[in-house]
């Protein structure tokens, strides 16, 4: 299999002429993460492999098949904000009966409630339950994590919405303004106490 190498280009695209192959190159790297898989999958030489990593049509279709894959298995921002959210504020009395005992039902546990469970054991003797431990989701670790989402969000859109120098520069002012806002209230609250 001949690829012409010209200067400043990665060589002949099998693609061109095998639509197919892109896909599944591409599906192959997913997989496993590992451009020697994707290689020997699609029966490509290493180093032309190592080349497509670089290339636009590879980087598009990588992007493609990703999204496909988190959308066809729901995997959306706004579930995991979801669910994140059920752990961080999850009220400890779904978890449990009018008496204030752990339900052993996992079906009479509300399902928000359930999706935040992680491990359930349980000491027996016989048929009979002695304890019953419930771990659920750090609601410090789900805080923290949509705390940094949202500073991730925040981020993305300043940085979107700093089109030109000037707003970069009115937004810079404006966030060293905040900062030092913050900072007078911090000296003013620690000269009360």
């Amino acid at each position: 299999m001949g690829t012409s190498m010209q200067p400043g280009t990665i060589g002949t695209k099998r693609w061109a002429n095998d639509p197919s192959y892109l896909t599944r190159f591409c599906s192959a790297y997913l997989e496993s993460f590992s451009i020697m898989e994707a290689a020997l999958a699609t029966d490509t030489p290493y180093s032309t492999a190592t080349r497509y990593m670089h290339d636009p049509d590879v980087c598009a279709e990588l992007k493609r098949l990703t999204r496909e894959a988190m959308y066809n298995s729901e995997v959306t921002v706004h579930r995991i904000l979801r669910e994140l959210a059920n752990g961080a504020f999850l009220d400890i009395a779904l978890l449990m009966d009018e008496q204030g005992v752990i339900q052993c039902n996992v079906h009479d546990i509300p399902e928000a409630a359930r999706r935040t469970i992680t491990e359930i054991t349980q000491k027996t003797i016989g048929d009979v339950i002695l304890e019953t431990k419930v771990k659920c989701m750090s609601k410090e670790k789900t805080l923290e994590l949509i705390g940094k989402y949202r500073e991730i969000a925040m981020f993305k859109e300043v940085v979107e919405t700093n089109t030109t120098d000037e707003v970069a520069r009115v937004r810079t002012a404006s966030l060293e303004d905040r900062v030092a806002g913050l900072e007078k209230d911090r000296a003013a609250s620690m000269r009360k106490e």
